[in-house]
This record gives structure tokens, C-alpha cells and sequence, in this order.
């Protein structure tokens, strides 16, 4: 009988131990990606071939619950979800969101999955659904679809944690002030007015929530990251979301977004890879006419100012190809508040200051300009739009049926066109094609973030179309511009957007900055939200030279006027904007001084167009933006990524605008390689460095191998080709290689002549006036003048030109 116990027992343990033993994980291999689960602790984790996307968290109890203990505590946990009700209240473009939760965060403490394409059920402790992920990849192996879709009961509100590591960062979110590297943010996502200043420790609608903005107010927030580790992760929603990238807890990041919804991951495991598959997807830039990439120059107060203000730059020999006109459909002086200029809400030509607005755009023309002018989606009651669009029933309706009216920035009550309804969009698209009947060139197409979310409109209601609005705006744009059909190069330039709006868009700028050297609306923010929106694919850029708000501020100084100058020249759009102070405000005609800076980088800027409109056709063929975080161009270099105030054009040069008042010199970084100062001199190795940086001068880098192409002084409009002459600036080092305009420049760091050579002929020295073909040299640099196409060798380095014509006038400048 003993004997027969003891085998029972060796029997019956074994089968216990196994009944108890966790659940191999499981794997499935989709594309490039590989996702396992660990069902027991519904710990999903996703790998790429280079290691490790998303780290899998296991079930966690750290949750903020029971409700008596803090029950909005976020979940640092691997998946939960939440039934929430949320209250909104729009107040001048500004939301405050206030959450109720309708119960506690319910976390996924198992998970089931057969593998493959079935769906991953994340199960509750009582045996629940709480949602359902389901993989798959498109076309392209290197991209994964996660269908995320609600479970059994109501929560809707959607929780994914992955952990975070002391290497990880987070670049993206689109246009955000704060920084770039969203390590250490908890970012919601929902596009409004940034605010008159900011208020950087809370995004909290508390105080003047509806003035001030907070910390993460954006016009163009996106839900979208570039992740250190090698991919994107994006969020095809237009409902509210939060990410969390270390924020609530340094191990831990987290989405929150509102199912259904579909997250993406692109793969790289290159920056520019990952984005060039996330812009194939969702829209890559358009080339925007040449025109843009010379200065612009607003003017205002009327046809005899415009006219006098382009007087003053062509008697100036100041190269400019735009004149941009807000105040053509009227302007006032607000109330009583003798210095402050605001824009009548109207959608046509005010005859009172423009009479002659045909004669003037003629004028311009004839002296090489394009005119822009004004447009915005608001219809006031008092305008004389009113009458046309509310008795059709264009305007966004309230729930009883009536318009819906809210107050607008001059304090009037006004709604905003129903661009979801054809006959509302038919109307716009006249309103904009009579200005360009009239002469216009196209034009700002400002706000389109004010959308209330109780309001209804002929597509759905407020809340479902509200991030889809700034689109609608610009397919209206589109639509004006591109079925004129008369073969004349126009454009729109606007502040707001969501995903897709790359192809809709000619310019983008990012708003109203404060006049001032604030870190939370003013200069230093420029440069942020240029890298923020360039990994969405919006490309050329430019922002309000010298800013444009000044409630709050003083108005713009000759020594912000100055740094904002610089900046402007080495962005792909130099703009200036007179402010809403515009009597105050320092301008380019404000001194002799002034007007000498501005001409010089208005020289230096559009001698750069055959370099920006190369690399804006390179936009679009690849989705890589003309600015860029350099931790795109340098992905290793770990202190590369957190930098907010340097940044690339191209591959080619490096950018470290100054933004501090009063400076002399400022810090930054040269990542690993070999740097030559655009301004000239010797070559230094990547590292931190102090560069010298007086009120009138900008440090720029270029970076050994780097290939400019730059058009010779004298140019002065790019309304019409200028001559295919080039100034081709080759910096030594290492090779390199630069197509434009049919021509080609490749640049090998060898050469083996015993003295600057042109096609096998030694050249001669230059004259005090240079003649093709002759060289001059310094200890830096050598400096060929040539014409068409042939090789310079340096005896240091060759630079071939194939693709030039026989008469094209080139100055080589190769740097060493």
C-alpha cells in the first residue's frame, strides 16, 4: 500500500507543476518587425533587425486605483483601457478639455493570441475583452499596422505602455515651442491657438487658459514620433491624444488615444528612411513656385505705401520677389488701443485704401514682384459676407440649427465657413480666384484651428471634423489656385495642419510669435517648431521676421530685428511681417543701418534659391525637409539629439542662429567630422565649440563633402529665370555630390595637378577684375572662374560640372 501512495505521488506532482507552469511566449515574425507576446502578463513587446522597438511592460497594478487613491493617476502598465467623459469649452481658439472618468483604469492582466494575423485579445482579470490588436504590413515590409479595436464593454479610452531607457529619444509631435527631444514630456495632441505668451509648467486649463497658452498649444500638433531607436510611431487618429514619452515615469512611455484607431510604426532604422516611408504614406511636400525662395516684404496702409516700399527695394538694389499685403481687405485701429492694427474680416478688396488695387498689382509685376494678400475661414456678422453665406446655410451650425457664433479676435461675433459643404467651398474658391482676377498671387490662409467641437457642419460634427478643418482649408486653397488654369505661378502659405497636409501646402510658417526673446512665444521658439513639423514632411519654411504678437510684449528692437534677419536668410522663406504693432515695431526702413543688414542677407538669401530649390524638389522626391534636427543627418551621435536651437539645411550646412539678447558668441555643437566656417577660414573638427557671433553675423557651418550652389550677386527677382551663372561652393574633405538645374557638380577628394588646372589647362592668375579663365587663392581656399562644363583640379581635390551650358559663367570656390 505504501509503495502504491509513493507512485500516486510521483505521478501526481509532475502534472501539477505542469498545469502551473506560465505560457510560452509567442512570435510572429510580420515584414521586418517581430512581435511577442507573454500571454500570462500580457507583456507585447515589438523588435526590428536592429534590436529592440518597443519594450513589452508587464501587467501593473500601478494604476491610480481604487478611486480613493488617486484615481487620474496615469497607467504604468502595459495596456488598459477607461470609460471617460470629457467636457470641452472653446474660448478664442483655446480649449480646455476637463476628463470624468466613468470608472477605474481596467488593465489587461493576460492576453490571448494563436499568432499570425489573428487578432491579440487583452484580457481582464474576469475574463473580459478590454481591446484587440491586430498586425499586418502593407506593400512595404518595413511598415506595421496595429489595428487597435474596443472589447466588450464601453471604455473607449485606450492606454499602450512601452518602456523607456536612459538612451531613448523622442523627436516629432509637430509644432511644438518647448524643445524638440520629448524625453521627459507628456504631450497632448489637439490642434488650437498657441496663445498670447505661454505658460510653460502646465497644460492645465487654468487662469487665463483661454489667452495664455500652455506649455504644449499648438497650431499643428501631430501624433507622431521619431524614435531614437530607428522608427516612427504614429497614430492615425483626429480624436484627442496624449503620448507620454518618459514623462510620468523615467522607465515607462505611453500612448494614450481613443479606439478605433490604427497605430504605425515605420521602420528605418535611418532617420531619413523612416520618414521617407511615413511621408510615402501620408503625403510628401509640394515644390512651391521659385518666387518663394526670394525675400518677401510686407506692406501695408494702402496703394501708395505698397508701391513706395517696392520702390524703396528695387532704388536699393534689395532683392525681392514678393510684396505681401494682409490689410488689403481693410484694417482698423483697435479700439482704444491707438497702436494696435487689425484686420477688417472681410473676403474682398477694401477700395477705400487699395482703389486702384489693379493698378497696383500691375506695377508690382512689372518690376518683378508677386502680390499676396489675406484670407481666413471666419465670416463675421457684421462683414458683408454674412449676407451671402448665412441665408445658404454655409456656416457651421449650433444644435439649434441657427449659425453657430462665437467672439473672435477683435471681439466681434463671427462663425466660420462649413468647409465640409461643396456649395461653402464653391463660394471661398470665387471669393480667392476674383483676388487673383484682380491681381493677387495668392495669399496667407491663416487660422482654421478654432473649429468648436459641439458644433455641426454638413460632414459630421465639430468634434470628428476638428482636426480634419485645417485640411478642408487647404484643399479649398488648393482648389482656388490650381483651377485657374492660366499657367502663372501662384501660392498659399498657411500655420495650421494635420497629417496630409504636405501636399496641400505651398509655405508654412508657425504663427504669431511675440515680438521678444521669450523662450515660451518668441525667437527661440522658431527654430523648435520648424524641426517639430520638417518629420511630418512640411518643408519650406519661414517664419514672421521679427514676430507678429505684441500684447504683452515690447515691440520688436533693432537688435531682434537683426538676429530674426539672420535667421530669416537661413531659412527656406525670408519673410517679413510689420507685427500688430506695426507703427512701433523695428522694420528694414527703420534706419540706414537696418536697411544695410536687410539687403545683405536678402543677398545672401536669394543666392541660395538654386540650393533651396534643389533640396525642395529633394522634399518632395523623398520626404527628407530642407530643415532638419541633426540628429536626422547624424543618428549616432548621441548629443545631437536633444539640440533645439541648431539645425541642417540640407546634408550641407549647419545653422546656429543667435537668440539671446545681447549676445556677442554662443555655444554649440559640430557633430563628428570635419566643419568649415561659411564665412570663411580654416576647417575644424565636430565637437563643442564657441563661435564668435557679433550682432550682425550668424554662425554657419558647412560640412566637409558639402556641395552649394549659389546664384552670383546682382540677381534681384526669381519671378523670371535669372541667367544660369553659379557661384559653386565645394568644401573639401570628403566626396561629394550636388545636382541642379540639369547640372551636376561631383566633388573627389584627390586631385593631382601641380597648380589649378581647367580641363587639363593650368589656369592663370585672376585679373583685379576676373576674367574666365583665371584662379585666385588664398590659405583657405581656391577660387576658379570657368565657364560650362569641365573639371578643376586643385591638387587637393577635383570639382566636375557635367550638364552646364557652354555659356554658363561659374566661380568654383573650393574650400580646404
Amino acid at each position: 500500500m505504501l509503495t502504491k501512495m509513493r507512485r500516486l505521488i510521483l505521478v501526481v506532482v509532475p502534472l501539477v507543476a505542469y498545469a502551473c507552469a506560465p505560457s510560452p511566449p509567442i512570435t510572429t515574425t510580420f515584414g521586418v518587425f517581430t512581435v511577442t507576446l507573454a500571454p500570462d502578463s500580457a507583456n507585447l513587446g515589438i523588435a526590428g533587425p536592429n534590436g529592440s522597438l518597443m519594450d513589452g511592460l508587464d501587467a501593473s497594478d500601478d494604476v491610480g486605483t481604487p478611486a480613493s487613491d488617486n484615481d487620474d493617476a496615469p497607467p504604468m502598465t502595459g495596456f488598459a483601457v477607461r470609460d471617460v467623459s470629457t467636457t470641452t469649452t472653446m474660448l478664442y481658439g483655446a480649449f480646455s478639455q476637463i476628463d470624468s472618468p466613468n470608472g477605474p483604469w481596467r488593465v489587461a492582466r493576460h492576453a490571448k493570441w494563436t499568432g499570425g494575423a489573428a487578432p491579440v485579445a487583452l484580457v481582464a482579470d474576469d475574463g473580459s475583452t478590454l481591446a484587440t490588436l491586430a498586425f499586418s504590413t502593407t506593400d512595404d515590409p518595413a511598415h506595421l499596422v496595429v489595428d487597435v479595436e474596443p472589447g466588450n464593454g464601453p471604455e473607449r479610452r485606450f492606454s499602450w505602455g512601452f518602456g523607456c531607457s536612459s538612451n531613448d529619444h523622442f523627436l516629432g509631435f509637430g509644432a511644438q515651442t518647448w524643445g524638440t527631444d520629448a524625453r521627459g514630456e507628456t504631450i497632448p495632441i489637439w490642434t488650437q491657438e498657441e496663445g498670447i505668451h505661454k505658460d510653460l509648467t502646465t497644460d492645465d486649463p487654468n487662469g487665463a487658459w483661454y489667452l495664455v497658452g500652455r506649455r504644449h498649444s499648438s497650431y499643428m500638433p501631430l501624433p507622431e514620433f521619431l524614435s531614437s531607436r530607428g522608427f516612427i510611431g504614429l497614430a492615425d487618429t483626429v480624436a484627442r491624444s496624449t503620448f507620454s514619452m518618459c514623462g510620468e515615469r523615467a522607465d515607462v512611455a505611453r500612448m494614450e488615444l481613443e479606439m478605433p484607431v490604427k497605430v504605425h510604426l515605420f521602420f528605418g532604422p535611418k532617420p531619413t528612411d523612416a520618414i521617407g516611408r511615413m511621408t510615402g504614406v501620408y503625403g510628401r511636400p509640394r515644390v512651391p513656385p521659385a518666387f518663394a525662395f526670394a525675400p518677401w516684404n510686407d506692406a501695408i496702409f494702402g496703394s501708395a505705401n505698397v508701391r513706395a516700399v517696392a520702390q524703396t527695394l528695387r532704388q536699393n538694389a534689395i532683392p525681392s520677389s514678393v510684396i505681401w499685403t494682409e490689410d488689403w481687405r481693410g484694417g482698423d485701429w483697435a479700439g482704444d488701443n491707438p497702436n494696435h492694427y487689425a484686420l477688417k474680416e472681410e473676403w474682398e478688396v477694401d477700395r477705400t485704401l487699395y482703389p486702384d488695387f489693379e493698378s497696383v498689382a500691375s506695377d508690382l509685376h512689372q518690376d518683378g514682384f508677386k502680390w499676396l494678400v489675406y484670407f481666413n475661414s471666419f465670416v463675421e456678422q457684421d462683414s458683408k459676407a454674412w449676407p451671402e453665406t448665412q441665408p445658404n446655410g454655409w456656416l457651421i451650425k449650433g444644435a439649434d440649427g441657427n449659425p453657430y457664433v462665437f467672439t473672435d479676435g477683435k471681439f466681434e461675433n463671427a462663425s466660420m465657413l462649413d468647409l465640409s459643404n461643396p456649395d461653402a467651398v464653391k463660394w471661398a474658391v470665387s471669393k480667392m480666384q476674383l483676388a487673383i482676377t484682380e491681381g493677387a498671387d495668392g495669399w496667407m490662409g491663416d487660422f482654421s484651428e478654432w473649429l468648436p467641437t459641439d458644433a455641426t457642419l454638413a460632414g459630421g460634427s465639430g468634434a470628428d471634423l476638428h482636426a480634419l478643418y485645417p485640411i478642408e482649408w487647404q484643399e479649398a486653397q488648393r482648389q482656388a489656385l490650381d483651377t485657374v488654369g492660366d499657367g502663372v505661378e501662384r501660392l498659399s502659405f498657411v500655420r495650421t495642419g494635420w497629417l496630409g497636409s504636405p501636399p496641400l501646402v505651398d509655405v508654412w510658417w508657425p504663427g504669431d510669435q511675440q515680438t521678444d526673446w521669450g523662450a515660451d512665444d518668441g525667437l527661440p521658439t522658431v527654430v523648435p517648431v520648424a524641426l517639430g513639423v520638417s518629420l511630418s514632411g512640411i518643408s519650406t519654411f519661414g517664419s514672421d521676421i521679427a514676430g507678429y504678437q505684441d500684447t504683452n510684449s515690447p515691440p520688436s528692437t533693432k537688435e531682434l530685428f537683426f538676429r530674426w534677419t539672420e535667421l530669416g536668410a537661413f531659412s527656406p522663406v525670408m519673410r517679413t511681417h510689420h507685427g500688430s504693432y506695426p507703427k512701433l515695431n523695428w522694420s528694414f526702413q527703420s534706419d540706414a543701418d537696418t536697411l544695410a543688414h536687410w539687403k545683405r542677407y536678402a543677398m545672401r538669401h536669394i543666392a541660395l534659391a538654386p540650393f533651396f530649390r534643389t533640396l525642395a524638389q529633394n522634399a518632395h522626391d523623398t520626404g527628407i525637409a530642407i530643415m532638419r534636427p541633426l540628429a536626422v543627418e547624424f543618428p549616432d551621435d548621441a548629443p545631437s539629439w536633444p539640440i533645439s536651437d541648431e539645425y541642417m539645411l540640407g546634408d550641407a550646412l549647419l545653422v546656429a542662429p543667435v537668440e539671446t539678447q545681447g549676445a556677442t558668441s554662443r555655444a554649440a555643437h559640430l557633430p563628428p567630422g570635419t566643419w568649415f566656417p561659411w564665412s570663411g577660414g580654416a576647417p575644424i573638427s565636430g565637437g563643442d565649440v564657441t563661435a564668435d557671433a557679433p550682432v550682425t553675423e550668424i554662425p554657419v557651418w558647412a560640412r566637409a563633402g558639402a556641395i552649394v550652389p549659389a546664384y552670383p550677386d546682382g540677381v534681384m527677382t526669381l519671378v523670371t529665370d535669372p541667367p544660369p551663372d553659379r557661384v559653386i561652393y565645394a568644401f573639401t574633405g570628403a566626396d561629394g555630390s550636388f545636382t541642379e538645374n540639369g547640372a551636376t557638380y561631383d566633388l573627389k577628394n584627390a586631385g593631382s595637378a601641380t597648380s589649378p588646372s581647367w580641363n587639363g589647362a593650368t589656369l592663370v592668375a585672376c585679373p583685379a577684375t576676373p576674367v574666365a579663365p583665371c584662379v585666385t587663392s588664398d590659405a583657405n581656399s581656391v577660387t576658379a572662374y570657368v565657364t560650362g562644363s569641365g573639371t578643376l583640379d586643385t591638387g587637393a581635390a577635383t570639382l566636375t560640372v557635367t550638364g552646364a551650358a557652354p555659356a554658363t559663367q561659374e566661380q568654383i570656390v573650393v574650400r580646404h
